[in-house]
């Protein structure tokens, strides 16, 4: 026990909170009565998710943008986006409401119409095309524990056609690094 709690310190004067976090995670598996240890991860946690401060910017006028970050499976990171866009669109629409067919081209199923969506697109492998994940509503944000590692693209819920226009801003924290 003691040799498991030298090494998360080790780890942590190193600046390797993940490997200090996972030292400290075995820690309570072997023995969890051990006083402060779920108080050292919270404050990791919020550590971790306070670091690598990246920003961006959405340009309402297009679909899905450049990936605005690297994110990674199961480790969380913060988001939070602000700022006003005027949306913009004369296209007719029918008894069922504009397209939803093909999230890429269309709106995202089942999310807000005009909301900052996201979605994470898996890193290519041996040039296959990846097929990318599901799109989640972003909003002015939160924290979001990623599924899968990859690239976070971001864009305005419309429909094809629309001719918005303004920038929302982003800021991201945590686990993320410039893709």
């Amino acid at each position: 026990m003691r040799q498991a709690a030298t090494l998360a310190k080790q780890y942590e004067d190193a600046g390797n909170l993940v490997k200090t976090r996972q030292m400290l995670e075995l820690i309570l598996k072997l023995s969890p009565e051990v006083k402060g240890v779920r108080a050292k991860i919270k404050q990791l946690d919020e550590e971790m998710l306070s670091a690598n401060e990246l920003a961006a910017e959405v340009d309402s006028s297009r679909g899905w943008s450049q990936p605005v970050a690297a994110v990674f499976k199961g480790q969380p990171f913060r988001i939070q986006s602000a700022g006003d866009y005027r949306f913009v669109t004369s296209l007719p629409v029918g008894p069922s409401g504009f397209s939803v067919a093909d999230a890429a081209r269309d709106m995202a199923a089942g999310l807000p119409c005009g909301a900052l969506i996201g979605v994470i697109g898996p890193v290519t492998e041996g040039g296959k095309k990846p097929k990318p994940g599901k799109p989640f509503l972003v909003g002015t944000g939160g924290t979001i524990t990623p599924r899968e590692t990859g690239l976070l693209f971001l864009k305005i819920n419309a429909p094809a056609g629309h001719k918005n226009n303004g920038r929302l801003k982003v800021q991201m924290t945590g686990n993320v690094r410039k893709p």
